[in-house]
């Protein structure tokens, strides 16, 4: 015959398997939605990193055509340098 003992053993054995089926499904439930968080904070960051390439390129472009626009202001300036000092 079964003891009380080994009843009460099983029952503790059973209670607490089912527990860490629980707290099984739950650990996998809190991964899987810090996936999706993660999933979204690289779309972010990929966003951002969009729009500073962008920017980037845009301040780049400026630079360059304000570098242009310097150099030929420079130019125009030593033509009439030289066109006042020849009268």
């Amino acid at each position: 015959m079964i003891e009380s003992n080994q009843i009460i053993l099983t029952g503790v054995i059973v209670l607490l398997a089912f527990l860490l089926l629980i707290i099984g499904i739950q650990v996998f439930l809190i991964l899987n939605e810090f996936r999706k968080s993660l999933r979204q904070f690289n779309g972010m960051i990929g966003g951002f990193k969009t729009m500073t390439d962008t920017a980037t390129e845009t301040f780049k472009t400026v630079a360059e055509k304000s570098t242009s626009i310097a150099g030929l202001a420079n130019l125009v300036n030593l033509f009439l340098q030289r066109r006042e000092k020849k009268k």
